[in-house]
């Protein structure tokens, strides 16, 4: 599995599970952080792409995204 860390700190917005919005629930994504790619292809919320932490958290984004805010390790 291809994993990525994160270059510099930012914020998204919280998802359960399920793909629903969780309001006023940002989270930090802290620099240093590392992810997993998931290469199954399923998104929840639309992204191009879906990193899983080892934490259970996740993300979803754009490719582009992906190479500003990660480096793949």
């Amino acid at each position: 599995m291809r994993k990525y860390k994160c270059k510099k700190s930012f914020s998204v917005e919280s998802y359960d599970a399920d793909g629903f919005l969780i309001p006023n629930n940002e989270k930090v994504i802290e620099e240093g952080e590392i992810f997993e790619l998931d290469e199954s292809g399923g998104t929840l919320i639309g992204g191009e792409v879906h990193l899983d932490n080892s934490d259970g958290s996740w993300l979803e984004m754009s490719n582009e995204s992906l190479q500003e805010r990660f480096e793949e390790i």
